[in-house]
């Protein structure tokens, strides 16, 4: 077999994936003969006891078809030569995608809107002002969203991802893997496509048909196919001529990192793009719509196929820093701040000692009438010169040890914490105590208070007093 189709499969029907091997098909048997200019392959199935002859039609490098004859006796078909004669013509055509099939760009761009929909067979009149082809994160995916034509027919929402295209005169076919979650196990993970065009232009309307499953058998059949009939609309996505609005050069060409390194963020043109390192977090892009000057923008953001739009802010605290404030235009209270800083092989020198910092914040601690002031101490500095370390104690106080803790600081740390031992530390509230700050909240247990001192990553603060030694 050859050794682009070497791998995992999946078939329309088939409980499992099929595996092809150098001289093996799951399900069909061996190979012993082969005719490569007509793609004719003679099997053998040892247990069943008979060969078989399959056609073979690769579509594209994620998608092979093929024809099969019946299994005969081994007497009656032993050369190859007569599988011409063995596969009938009106044979069912079976479709192959690959298994992890790698993204390609899609035939179609959206958005589109509806002008006809015809579903079974029936036009769906109520459901086209609510159905559309919608634009995705990149160019690859698209959302096809069609509302219910009855109370008999759930809507369809798909979010797709282009996998094999192929031309067959003015005939397009598309192959899409569904991405959104399925809910139900037999549901099939692929979808077929197909339009014509005779210009292969669809600058204007045109007709589109999709299979009702990922064997792609139905899809010249009107009454068993959903055909759509779409128009262009206004795209969002890699729209070259909207020189209007692009983001500063300066930022460009460039590698930015988030503060702790699971985001990186690239800047091109009219496009901002942040691409998570955990596969549970979703990419984003950032499309400019309107540049109100340098540093303001009006932006699409796209998280795979969900739009929004909002406003960004880009402040570049140094050289090597950027700022992003997202909000909703109108509303600056409800903003979401992104820190990026440059990709560079140089490190700059740490101070060897910033000093210590102390400020507190209102803490209701669950009991009535009792508002308790939460006091943090941080020491940053360096145990070499790239490295910098932050170290963070938070005390627990009363309201008549707040000004005390905050006054004297570091030392409070040292002297009133030292001369204590850790179990008279709990339960009581004219008396300082420490604990150590925990991310995860344990609402069935009280809460153990501890003396801690550890390393943090990035911390940011509202201050209100500090002391520098």
């Amino acid at each position: 077999m050859p050794t682009a189709w070497r791998g995992l499969w999946y078939q329309h029907g088939m409980n499992s994936l099929l595996e092809i091997t150098v001289d093996h098909i799951q399900t069909k048997g061996d190979c012993l003969e082969v005719l490569p200019a007509q793609q004719y392959y003679l099997f053998t199935d040892r247990k069943a006891r008979c060969t078989r002859c399959l056609l073979f039609i690769e579509r594209d490098t994620n998608l092979l078809q093929y024809r099969e004859s019946e299994c005969n006796e081994a007497d009656d078909l032993s050369n190859i030569s007569l599988c011409q004669n063995m596969i009938a013509p009106d044979a069912p055509l079976y479709t192959l995608h690959r298994n992890n099939s790698t993204a390609q760009i899609c035939p179609i761009q959206p958005p589109f809107s509806l002008l006809k929909l015809i579903k079974d067979g029936s036009n769906c009149y109520q459901s086209l002002s609510s159905s559309y082809i919608g634009e995705c994160i990149n160019d690859y995916q698209f959302r096809l969203h069609l509302s219910s034509c009855s109370l008999y027919h759930p809507t369809f929402d798909r979010h797709l991802q282009c996998v094999a295209t192929w031309i067959e005169g003015f005939h397009t076919y598309f192959v899409t893997r569904i991405l959104s979650k399925i809910y139900n196990p037999n549901d099939n993970p692929y979808a077929c496509f197909y339009y014509v065009t005779k210009d292969k232009d669809i600058s204007s309307s045109f007709s589109l048909n999709m299979a009702t499953d990922g064997s792609c058998r139905d899809l010249n059949s009107r009454h068993m196919a959903t055909v759509m009939t779409l128009s262009p609309s206004n795209r969002h996505i890699g729209n070259e001529s909207n020189v209007s609005c692009i983001f500063p050069d300066e930022f460009q060409q460039i590698e930015w990192y988030s503060l702790n390194r699971t985001m990186r963020m690239f800047i091109k043109n009219t496009d901002i793009e942040l691409v998570h390192s955990q596969q549970t977090e979703y990419n984003q892009r950032f499309y400019c719509v309107q540049s109100f000057n340098s540093t303001d923008y009006l932006i699409r953001i796209f998280m795979n196929c969900d739009v929004q739009e909002k406003c960004l802010r880009i402040n570049q605290r140094t050289n090597n820093v950027l700022e992003f404030n997202i909000n909703n235009c109108n509303d600056n209270e409800d903003s979401k701040i992104l820190t990026f800083v440059k990709k560079s092989n140089y490190l700059s020198q740490c101070p060897t000692s910033i000093g210590h910092l102390s400020f507190e914040s209102n803490l209701n601690h669950h009991r009535p009438f009792l508002l308790r002031k939460q006091s943090f101490h941080l020491s940053v500095g360096c145990d070499n010169r790239e490295k910098l370390i932050t170290y963070q104690t938070v005390i627990m106080a009363s309201s008549k040890q707040t000004n005390k803790i905050v006054t004297h600081g570091k030392y409070f740390i040292k002297s009133a914490l030292s001369k204590r031992p850790p179990s008279s530390l709990e339960n009581d509230d004219s008396r300082g105590e420490s604990f150590q700050q925990k991310n995860t909240r344990k609402s069935d247990t009280q809460d153990k208070r501890q003396q801690a001192i550890r390393p943090n990553a990035f911390l940011s603060f509202r201050i209100k007093s500090q002391q520098v030694n």
